[in-house]
């Protein structure tokens, strides 16, 4: 055993790309994934478009001076507002049919891919269900977009409403904190697209890889793991009956299925033996697991045994999860 990092996603997003396998040797801030970023930069065009208009708006106020005319203003404001709220209605009834015309072409798509993976469907007819579908997709994320624009122009619309309202002084000040929060805001989301990229937190060896190219990855779902080899552990078992003879800083020996050479460690944990911490466990007989079950205690012990000294790299290159080991503890 070693340190692993489970890497996961901190949202839910396609995978377009897994640059390594297990086993592969991974440098810290080496790429391994990368995720859809398109919501991510549907996100960072809405926030700039607010930050510039933040910008905008604060510009000229600072250049109106303190007597604006304020009634041209609420009028012009007033007139805005209903064109975006009526731009808005236009645009949610356009995202919500493309939605649901997208929901239903990508069901025929899937359909179709199972139907002709069972021989029921040529693989034209799959491929122009793929296609329509592709279609509905592009037209659904242009309405949404066209969507989320009509959602800023509305936001800015009764922004500037009450911005007209106002006295000078107190739009002014306004004006200032909504660029102050359009700014953080940026931020946030840029923050959240460098997200998209997976990234090695340390030196280590890819020992798992959970997602394939094109799955959908959940809030949260580990994409890969990494180990880091420079503290390396083996958890052997004992009879409970043996435990007692145990100590930690004892010499050990330990050796790898499919390596000649013993790696020298020393046991750093010895689990306390108490009626309650016994358990009865069945042990699963099969390739990489323990072979000889007939040999072994019905109930038994957990000892840690941390290997010693840099280990070799042609050892490091056959550790792989579920590797067995052999523990030779000399006793004192």
């Amino acid at each position: 055993m070693a340190t692993e990092y489970r890497l996961a996603t901190p949202l839910t997003a396609r995978l377009l790309s897994v640059l390594v396998k297990e086993g592969d040797e991974v440098t810290k801030g080496q790429e391994l994934a990368v995720l859809d970023d398109a919501p991510s930069q549907v996100a960072l065009t809405e926030a700039q478009m607010q930050l510039e208009t933040a910008r905008s708006r604060l510009d000229l106020l600072e250049k109106s001076g303190p007597e604006p005319s304020f009634a041209g203003a609420v009028v012009e404001a007033e007139t805005e507002l209903h064109a975006a709220e009526a731009q808005h209605q236009r645009a949610q009834a356009e995202a919500d049919e493309a939605r649901v015309t997208y929901g239903h072409k990508q069901t025929i798509a899937e359909r179709s891919r199972r139907m002709y993976q069972l021989k029921a469907m040529t693989k034209n007819q799959w491929e122009e269900a793929e296609v329509a579908r592709k279609e509905a997709q592009a037209k659904y994320q242009s309405a949404q977009a066209r969507l989320n624009e009509s959602e800023v122009r509305v936001e800015n619309a009764e922004r500037l409403l009450e911005y007209a309202k106002r006295e000078h002084d107190a739009n002014l000040q306004a004006a200032r904190l909504d660029v102050q929060h359009a700014e953080k805001k940026l931020e946030f989301v840029r923050g959240r697209g460098a997200d998209s990229h997976i990234l090695a937190p340390r030196d280590g060896r890819i020992t798992f890889v959970n997602k394939r190219i094109g799955e959908v990855a959940d809030h949260n779902d580990v994409i890969v793991s990494v180990m880091e080899p420079a503290s390396l552990w083996v958890e052997a078992y004992v009879d409970a009956e043996d435990l007692a003879d145990l100590k930690e800083d004892m010499p050990a020996e330990v050796s790898f299925e499919g390596v000649t050479d013993s790696h020298p460690g020393r046991v750093v944990l010895v689990y306390p033996t108490t009626e309650s911490g016994r358990k009865e466990i069945d042990i699963p007989v099969g390739r990489r697991q323990v072979r000889t079950p007939a040999n072994l205690p019905e109930v038994y012990q957990a000892v840690r045994i941390e290997l010693e000294g840099e280990l070799p790299p042609d050892l490091l290159a056959k550790l792989l999860p579920e590797t067995t080991a052999r523990v030779k503890i000399r006793r004192w």
